[in-house]
């Protein structure tokens, strides 16, 4: 029987589950009922980490600790703040829709929609969500995938083979270099090869 070595707790963790013991033993070590993991939650809110644990996990982590748990109560707080996780994932992917929608970008909305995405990524790093992480980065890649198979269309005009081509290495840039794309770009949109492919304007 194959066993797999136990992940670390990131120090963040670790420091969140002393606080939810310290926390306990300083209300008297009460039952871990739907109030008492409802306060959890807030402290949890309120740290500097803001990070996220689920009542399931609060109650696993107190019944080592000898903790009397009220299971009903602490099923019905996990469904909710399971919901409550989920409509928060749906709310922040909101922002980057066209994406999972799979619709064609053109170079203005790419332009935007990257900019958004680079936002998240901060964000989720900031909160150490890996799972959102992929699932950005994922998004990404789909779009990137999709801009390069349209610049590859023969169906298409010149015009729009030329702008996802465009689009799929701005994506591919993105996902290799995050930090550093917003320069790229900058320089890349200022391009004389840039101008003459894209801008009616350029002289």
């Amino acid at each position: 029987m194959e066993v797999t070595p136990r992940k670390q707790p990131s120090l963040a963790a670790q420091a969140a589950r002393e606080s939810i013991v310290k926390l306990w033993r300083e209300l008297g070590r009460p039952p871990v009922d739907a109030q008492f993991l409802k306060a959890v939650q807030l402290q949890l809110a309120n740290s500097s980490e803001g990070l996220a644990i689920s009542p399931a996990s609060v109650a696993r982590l107190l019944a080592d600790e000898g903790a009397e748990l009220r299971h009903p109560e602490i099923i019905e707080s996990d469904v909710r703040w399971r919901e409550s996780l989920v409509n928060s994932r749906m709310d922040k992917f909101a922002a980057v829709e066209p994406l999972s929608a799979g619709a064609r970008l053109n170079i203005q909305d790419a332009g935007v929609l990257i900019s958004k995405m680079e936002k998240l990524r901060q964000e989720f790093e900031r909160d150490a969500d890996v799972t959102r992480l992929d699932e950005l980065r994922t998004l990404a890649a789909d779009a990137r995938q999709r801009a390069e198979a349209s610049g590859k269309n023969r169906k298409l005009n010149d015009t729009v083979r030329a702008e996802q081509s465009e689009i799929a290495e701005w994506l591919k840039v993105w996902l290799q270099t995050p930090t550093l794309f917003e320069n790229w770009l900058e320089l890349r949109r200022r391009s004389e090869e840039f101008r003459k492919r894209f801008d009616e304007n350029a002289p």
